[in-house]
């Protein structure tokens, strides 16, 4: 297996942490607490991506070591969409095409 390159960043996202259901109303019937969460991203050359959210202290040094002494591994990570106009994202609509197409094909029969 050849090693694949990558370059490892952070982004965050929002992410639900908790339900309040004092915090109910029309907008938010379940009361979910949402929150910005840091996410480690390793981008590979061809556009893919694969990420996890980090933990309370992680900076992107402590997330390289440990993928350095092989305490985590990115391919336990989840996929992540991939960059936009790279080979890796005209495989993912390839792929996303044809699952319509075969969604279709079975709604009409």
């Amino acid at each position: 297996m050849s090693k694949r390159t990558y370059r490892l960043y952070v982004e965050s996202d929002l992410a639900v942490v908790g339900y309040n259901p004092e915090n109910a109303d029309l907008d938010n019937p379940k009361g979910e607490i949402v929150r910005e969460v840091p996410i480690a991203i390793a981008e590979f050359s061809d556009g893919s991506r694969r990420g996890r959210p980090m933990f309370p202290g992680d900076d992107i040094e402590m997330v390289w070591e440990g993928i350095k002494f092989g305490v985590d591994s990115i391919d336990s990570w989840s996929h992540r969409f991939a960059v936009y106009g790279s080979p890796a994202f005209e495989i993912e609509q390839r792929f996303e095409c044809e699952r319509e197409i075969e969604e279709n094909k079975q709604g009409f029969r």
